[in-house]
């Protein structure tokens, strides 16, 4: 695969539009870690947690990264972390778990 060197001196607005296209749809699996939250309780959803790598595109470089291509999604539970989404293209399938109480 060539490289385009000359690719940082093409105009902000070309190269945002070349990330944009660079965003494909992807099958984002999404589950959960129960456990004894810090209150003591049991059953508590720890955190999020998915299989999916996070999107190629946000590997590339910084400025890909802050166009808000994708979000961090369902940040909640004892323990917050996340998963990459962008809503307007990737299925997201939260499998037969029970995400009662949880908010995304």
């Amino acid at each position: 695969m060539a490289t385009f060197h000359a690719f940082g001196r093409l105009p902000f607005e070309l190269r945002t539009r070349i990330w944009e296209e660079a965003v494909t749809p992807r099958f984002v699996q999404v589950g959960y870690l129960r456990g004894t939250g810090k209150n003591g309780r049991s059953g508590v959803i720890l955190h999020v947690l998915s299989p999916t790598p996070a999107p190629a595109v946000l590997h590339a470089c910084h400025e890909a990264r802050n166009l808000g291509l994708y979000e961090r999604a369902f940040v909640d539970g004892e323990d917050p972390r996340y998963v990459w989404v962008n809503f307007d293209v990737d299925i997201v399938s939260i499998g037969h778990g029970d995400f009662h109480g949880f908010e995304p």
